[in-house]
């Protein structure tokens, strides 16, 4: 029996039910119940092998400065990045498989998820967002990799200032 179908062709294939009950099941058997919402979290890809940003340095210190806490997943284990995830209030990260620990995240949370490309549609961690009542947020900022766009972009959005006190 296949448990997960995936095409590419039609309708989203993340839109699909089983989809859901993976992210629910997910949820289910890592969740750490009862943890508070508190922490800013800004994912950095500073020591990412991979898609890393030139000028990442400005931007830990544009989210240092708002109050987020600056982290590094590469260097965490699973159950501390379910716990981190856990007790976020504010998540920002550039678009990723790290998203997939929005499973983990408390109810209206808030998500600012960014990326480069601006044909990319965030299917899936918008249904993770949907299922647990995130408040999930795409900011397309640019073909560029320019960090002062991408802090710009970010910077406009009120809901960042808001949500940070």
């Amino acid at each position: 029996k296949k448990m997960y179908k995936h095409s590419t062709e039609g309708d989203d294939p993340f839109s699909m039910w089983k989809y859901d009950n993976l992210f629910k099941t997910l949820r289910e058997t890592f969740f750490i119940p009862d943890l508070p919402s508190e922490k800013n979290i800004y994912i950095s890809r500073k020591k990412a092998k991979d898609r890393a940003i030139d000028g990442e340095e400005k931007l830990e210190d544009f989210f240092a400065n708002k109050g987020f806490e600056i982290v590094y997943l590469e260097e965490m284990r699973l159950d501390q990045q379910f716990e981190l995830f856990g007790r976020a209030k504010n998540i920002v990260a550039r678009t990723g498989s790290s998203m997939t620990n929005l499973c983990f995240v408390n109810k209206n949370a808030t998500i600012i998820d960014f990326n480069s490309n601006e044909n990319y549609y965030p299917s899936e961690w918008k249904r993770i967002a949907k299922i647990f009542d995130l408040n999930y947020i795409n900011v397309y900022v640019g073909h560029t990799e320019n960090v002062d766009t991408i802090i710009q972009r970010i910077a406009s959005l009120s809901i960042l200032d808001k949500g940070v006190k």
